[in-house]
């Protein structure tokens, strides 16, 4: 990962946790949890993606969804189709010792040339099928957090 990033960019150690999980059975579910989660993100519906704070959605159905909560440092709430259901993940994150490592990315945006924010996080997994005769590991991606908009 040396040398990957530009100055100030490099990863950071740090603590990636699902707080909790949560299976929602019905779109009435889902829009009562976008209702009543404070904070700001997008959600992707069958006709378009939304920017939140605005949860009306209309007669569309959510297919996903990502907020950072307002008042809770480091906490995220991701919602994606799951089965025939959705599922509704806490995730929080922290900037400190830790065994992870985090980096902090943009990405452009449909939403009018705006950047989303992310932090992916990066942990030492075993190489893989090939046998290198030690054990060898590797940093790998293994989850990633939306942080905001770039301009909010």
């Amino acid at each position: 990962m040396n040398g990957w990033f530009p100055s100030g960019a490099e990863p950071r150690p740090g603590s990636f946790t699902v707080r909790s999980v949560t299976d929602l059975v019905s779109v009435a579910e889902v829009k009562k949890l976008l209702h009543e989660t404070d904070g700001t993100g997008w959600i992707c519906t069958t006709d378009r993606v939304r920017r939140v704070p605005s949860t009306d959605l209309g007669d569309a159905a959510p297919l996903s969804a990502e907020i950072v909560l307002k008042g809770t440092p480091g906490q995220s709430l991701h919602i994606r189709q799951h089965g025939t259901g959705w599922r509704a993940w806490l995730l929080e994150d922290r900037l400190e010792d830790g065994p992870d490592l985090a980096v902090d990315e943009s990405f452009l945006s449909t939403e009018g040339g705006a950047r989303l924010r992310y932090r992916t996080w990066w942990r030492l997994q075993a190489e893989g099928p090939v046998d290198f005769g030690a054990d060898v590991q590797v940093w790998r991606p293994f989850a990633a957090r939306f942080l905001g908009w770039e301009d909010s």
